[in-house]
């Protein structure tokens, strides 16, 4: 295992033998490192992990190459540092926050397009290019890349695939592992891997999906292959009202039923006016489905998901909401970089907020009524708000945010207990036969939940880790 590098001689040995090896790329200047003590959690809801944002890196390489990442690694191998990898800082589970005495590798200078094939439908981009630059770049050539999470102009490639993240096209196009056709990756040691990048790159298990939500703890991704889709002739968006989650899901389930699969679909049930929900809260569910490809095929599958939506008593919204929805979609990930460039220390970004959790479980579509009873039954005894009960992109995708309203994120007590209510939520959702994240990945936050999620499967996990990090030096408390 990796040894420690946090007492103050090691730091500045270390500091001086990396600013030989990348002059003028390596930040150890106190203000510098405080820009990555963390990514997008909040102290407030790290609860198990012991998370307060108060480590700092010993030091920051900014790679502007794969050979920079390789050296590093190499190097870091040698003298047993540990390095965590560093994309756009949008993460919410602390996949990348600092550990102290480590270095942090910064990929954002890897932000290079290699190449697009129209014929191919696909692109071969470096870790640090962010999404929202990726799709810039396709528009010219009558392609786009269906991953398209809220945090688009923050997200990188690199941390799409580490996390195998979801957006708002999941419905049609998957998560980020079924975009990647082959990944470039560094070992720990610096050795480089390049997987084949083909559908199809047989015999044996597809060596890419390895890398894919392994949050750095595998290797550090420094390209991919990603899949491209010809821009779509036609794009339909409607809204949908229920009284009822109950009647959102059945249209759902209809939906399913006759092989209708839209490209998106967000189920959102928020406190309204509707029917009383289990646990005393009332409730309503809007619903927003769309679709794209050949127009006739478009205007077919719309038609018909209005008139099964009208068997289940939807109420059909304007446009101007579908439109609405769709032009905002991305607010929350221009407000955190707003909020990265007024306060760039993380670690007093870290500590706003409040009592406030969200979880993102995959459930089979059997026990999705169930948890969700447990789950508002579960809030209302505790006494917290409701904030959503969704689904995204299809059945089994399920999502629950809630707070804790006269709690306070500074008093041990009240964290204490939005932890367990958390993990009692997580745990409900195991024993249904789920997975613990769909999106995000475990990180620090739900680190300790990683055993029971994985059972016998976390040897393999660790199995694999030890053959090819031996020393532990990738991403050091996240994951496994």
């Amino acid at each position: 295992m990796s040894r420690p590098h946090n007492d103050p001689s090691s730091c500045t040995a270390l500091q001086q033998a990396l600013a030989r090896r990348f002059p003028g790329r390596v930040l150890t200047e106190p203000d510098d490192l405080a820009r990555y003590a963390a990514d997008a959690l909040a102290a407030a809801r790290a609860y198990r992990s012991g998370f307060r944002a108060d480590a700092l890196p010993a030091a920051v390489v900014r790679a502007t190459s794969v050979d920079d990442v390789c050296r590093l690694l190499e190097w870091a191998q040698e003298e047993g540092v540990p390095v965590v990898p560093f994309g756009g800082g949008s993460g919410v589970m602390g996949g990348a926050v600092a550990v102290a005495g480590a270095v942090t590798l910064d990929l954002r200078g890897l932000n290079r397009i290699r190449r697009v094939s129209r014929q191919d439908r696909t692109v071969e981009a470096e870790a640090g290019v962010l999404l929202s630059d990726l799709g810039e770049a396709l528009d010219a050539h009558g392609l786009f890349f269906a991953h398209d999470p809220w945090s688009v102009h923050v997200a990188t490639v690199g941390g799409a695939i580490s996390t195998n993240g979801a957006g708002y096209r999941v419905g049609g196009y998957g998560r980020m592992a079924d975009q990647v056709l082959g990944v470039e990756v560094v070992l720990a040691g610096g050795r480089l891997v390049r997987t084949p990048a083909v559908p199809a790159p047989g015999p044996g298990p597809e060596l890419h999906r390895l890398f894919c939500g392994s949050e750095g703890t595998l290797g550090v991704v420094t390209a991919a292959v990603l899949r491209l889709w010809p821009k779509p002739e036609a794009e339909r968006l409607v809204a949908l009202r229920f009284r009822r989650f109950e009647d959102a899901w059945n249209w759902v389930l209809a939906l399913v039923e006759v092989r209708l699969q839209p490209a998106v679909l967000d189920v959102g049930e928020e406190p309204g006016t509707g029917e009383a929900a289990p646990g005393g809260f009332r409730t309503e569910t809007t619903v927003y489905v769309g679709f794209d490809g050949p127009q006739e095929v478009v205007e077919g599958a719309v038609d018909r998901s209005l008139r099964i939506a009208e068997k289940h008593a939807a109420q059909r919204l304007p446009d101007e909401d579908a439109t609405e929805f769709w032009r905002t979609r991305h607010q929350p990930g221009r407000e955190f970089a707003r909020r990265v460039r007024a306060q760039p220390d993380a670690r007093v970004r870290a500590r706003w907020g409040r009592l406030f959790d969200y979880l993102c479980v995959s459930l089979p579509a059997s026990a999705v009524l169930e948890f969700r009873q447990a789950a508002f039954e579960r809030l209302s005894r505790e006494g917290y708000r409701l904030a959503e009960f969704g689904l995204w992109g299809c059945p089994e995708l399920v999502s629950v945010a809630y707070a804790d309203p006269h709690g306070d994120p500074a008093e041990e007590t009240d964290r204490r207990r939005l932890a367990e209510v958390s993990d009692w939520l997580l745990r409900q959702a195991l024993r249904a036969g789920g997975g613990l994240e769909y999106c995000h990945g475990a990180g620090v936050k739900l680190h300790h939940l990683v055993p029971e999620a994985l059972g016998a499967g976390l040897d393999v996990l660790r199995a694999v880790k030890q053959a090819l990090d031996p020393k532990g030096i990738l991403n050091p408390g996240k994951l496994l």
